[in-house]
C-alpha cells in the first residue's frame, strides 16, 4: 500500500530550522535596539539645526541621539523636555549636544560670576545704542540718573550679560543676590543705563 504523501527531506528541514532561528534572532535585536541603546552609549538632546542666541528652543530644534557614554557631560540632558522653552545664551551649532550652561538661568548665571547664588535680573537699559556691543559674558556697570543734575549713581558695578533681545531692548543680567535686589528695585522707578566695564570678560 502506497503512502499518499510524501516523506520530508531532512535537509529541507534543516535549512527551515535554520532560516526560523535566523530570523527570531533579527527580531530579537531590532526590539533591543528600541528598547534599550547600544551598550555603553547615552542618549542625549541634540540641536537638529543652528540656534541663534537669544531663541527659545522649539521642539522641532531638538532631537536625541546615542552617544558614547564617556562622551556625556554631566549637564546634559537625556530628553527635549529638559530643553524645550529654555532661552538660548549663546549660539548652538547644528548636532551640538545641549548642555545647562549653553541656557539662561542660575547656572550660567553662577559660572560667569562665581557667585553661586548668583540671580537674574532682567532691564531695559535707557541708551538701547550699547545693545550691538553686549554679548554673553561681557561685563557692566549699571548706573541711574543722580540727584544732582547731570550726575550719575553707580547701582552695581561687574554685571555680567547673559543674552541681548535686541528686538525687545531687554538684557538679561547676571549679578549677586544683594546687587540683584538693588537693580531691580532701582528699574521700577528710574531709567537704568549700562557701560562696558573695564573689568575683563573672563569669569
Amino acid at each position: 500500500m502506497r503512502h499518499s504523501f510524501r516523506r520530508a527531506n531532512p535537509r529541507r528541514l534543516w535549512r527551515q530550522a535554520i532560516a526560523m532561528f535566523l530570523l527570531a534572532i533579527a527580531v530579537a535585536l531590532v526590539i533591543a535596539d528600541r528598547v534599550q541603546p547600544e551598550s555603553g552609549h547615552v542618549t542625549v538632546a541634540v540641536a537638529a539645526r543652528d540656534i541663534s542666541a537669544g531663541a527659545e528652543v522649539a521642539e522641532h530644534d531638538v532631537v536625541l541621539t546615542a552617544i558614547p557614554e564617556g562622551l556625556v557631560s554631566q549637564h546634559s540632558f537625556a530628553s527635549a523636555e529638559g530643553v524645550v522653552g529654555r532661552r538660548v545664551a549663546t549660539p548652538i551649532a547644528r548636532n551640538e549636544v545641549l548642555t545647562e550652561p549653553r541656557f539662561v538661568g542660575k547656572e550660567l548665571a553662577a559660572e560667569l560670576t562665581g557667585v553661586p547664588n548668583a540671580h537674574v535680573v532682567a532691564i531695559t537699559p535707557h541708551d538701547q545704542g550699547i545693545l550691538p556691543v553686549l554679548h554673553t559674558g561681557a561685563v557692566v556697570d549699571i548706573f541711574s540718573a543722580g540727584q544732582e543734575q547731570n550726575s550719575v549713581h553707580l547701582i552695581a558695578p561687574g554685571a555680567r550679560v547673559l543674552v541681548t533681545d535686541k528686538e525687545t531692548g531687554v538684557v538679561l543680567l547676571a549679578l549677586p543676590r544683594e546687587r540683584a535686589g538693588d537693580v531691580a528695585t532701582a528699574s521700577l522707578d528710574i531709567p537704568l543705563s549700562l557701560v562696558l566695564s573695564t573689568m575683563t570678560d573672563a569669569a
